[in-house]
């Protein structure tokens, strides 16, 4: 071993990767030979101090050299649940829009690709649905994607159905930036918005729907549960609050609390469902 030659152990091995890289990668005025044989020394030793390391951790790790090798630039890189480094840009816009088309069918969206010279970015605008999205008469909004929840000119329905939307770009996003360095490395930029400067938010009743629901006051000692058609969502109302183990389990799984309806709701699917009986069900809940 030529770079890891004190290495002991997977963490060892990664640290050691991350210090060479800053090293020598050609992005930091590195040499791309030295950087290539870097790779190919740690592509070689990764299989082995993996399987020593899952022959006695408690939850055997399913990371690769591949999947480490995306993450050497900083310490705060996260990546989504359906990042994939093979899709385009353009790829990704493709897979929001068809999110976006069978989850708010009432509902349409802008949804744009851009291409810079040195970066890309996807543009998402609610341009109209089944109700209003904005407060005081505005059509227009540029929506801080790291506040969703709490800006002020949403609606309530607005605020869950771009929650969950930002919740799907996000599962496609890859983020290794650094602020305090001033280091920015993300597959792609994106704005998230109700209407555009040229074309408004309109409200367009919504075909053979129901009316949206009002908040149930569930009977003692009953969980509630209901459907909701509008959002295809399902929303949860507990008689009291619930223990911390079940409030830590249903953030986990995704669920979010409503504050104004009192509930916790999520995505209408069978695994949802599946997943709070098992919660609710628990010795303990």
């Amino acid at each position: 071993m030529k770079y890891f030659e004190n290495c002991a152990t997977l963490d060892d091995l990664k640290k050691a990767y991350r210090s060479a890289a800053m090293k020598h990668h050609p992005d930091v005025g590195g040499d791309l030979k030295t950087m290539q044989a870097i790779n190919a020394e740690y592509d070689r030793l990764f299989p082995l101090f993996k399987l020593a390391y899952n022959q006695t951790a408690v939850e055997p790790t399913h990371e690769t050299a591949e999947s480490t090798r995306n993450e050497f630039y900083t310490r705060n890189g996260w990546k989504g649940s359906r990042y994939n480094m093979n899709m385009s840009t353009k790829d990704i816009s493709i897979k929001i829009r068809e999110y976006v088309k069978t989850a708010y069918p009432d509902c349409k969206f802008s949804i744009t690709t851009h291409y810079a010279s040195m970066c890309s970015e996807i543009r998402v605008s609610l341009m109209s649905g089944p109700y209003e999205a904005l407060k005081d008469g505005q059509t227009y909004h540029s929506v801080n994607q790291y506040h969703v929840e709490r800006d002020p000119l949403l609606t309530d329905w607005a605020k869950a159905v771009l929650s969950d939307v930002n919740d799907c770009i996000k599962s496609y996003h890859w983020n290794d930036s650094d602020s305090q360095i001033d280091y920015f490395d993300v597959n792609f930029y994106y704005d998230l918005g109700v209407g555009k400067w040229d074309k408004p938010y309109t409200v367009k009743a919504a075909p053979n729907r129901l009316p949206q629901p009002e908040p149930v006051s569930p009977s003692s000692g009953a969980i509630v549960v209901k459907i909701n058609q509008d959002f295809n969502g399902i929303e949860v109302f507990f008689p009291a609050r619930p223990a911390q183990n079940v409030r830590d389990a249903l953030k986990v799984h995704g669920w979010r609390w409503h504050g104004k309806k009192q509930c916790w709701y999520n995505k209408n699917t069978e695994e949802n469902l599946s997943i709070l009986r098992s919660i609710t069900e628990a010795p303990g809940a």
